[in-house]
């Protein structure tokens, strides 16, 4: 019998994002009152860009769709199309609450999808030794 453990690499993996994401939004709310600092957050589209790499796609037409709206630093995208106060924070402390409550759930549907993947395998073996 194989076990295929993609899907739960697959879901660490997605798990990991989920809490980057929450450790940015948090950074994002604790620095509400810094002057001049731009909220961060995570693109998806830059980590499937990663990880489609191999497949070799390329924008091959001007009218491809192209984000210019922000700068990437490493894994972060700094926003800065949205505008910002006068002192140069950017920070919408609903928009951020709003982005922890997705996360929130998508972390936790995340992690019962993993314990039902985990719970399959479990099965699995279980029903090997019968």
């Amino acid at each position: 019998m194989i076990i295929d453990f993609s899907n739960i690499d697959r879901l660490v993996k997605e798990l990991d994002v989920k809490v980057l994401k929450t450790e940015l939004i948090s950074s994002n709310i604790a620095n509400i009152d810094t002057p001049g600092y731009k909220a961060k957050d995570l693109k998806f589209d830059h980590y499937l860009q990663e990880s489609m790499d191999d497949l070799n796609l390329k924008t091959t037409n001007p009218k491809h769709i192209r984000d210019e709206s922000s700068v990437v630093e490493g894994n972060l995208i700094v926003e800065n199309s949205k505008p910002g106060r006068a002192d140069g924070n950017n920070v919408n402390v609903e928009e951020e609450m709003l982005k922890l409550v997705k996360n929130n759930i998508d972390y936790n549907i995340t992690v019962q999808l993993l314990s039902k993947s985990i719970a399959r395998i479990k099965n699995a073996i279980e029903g090997v030794r019968r």
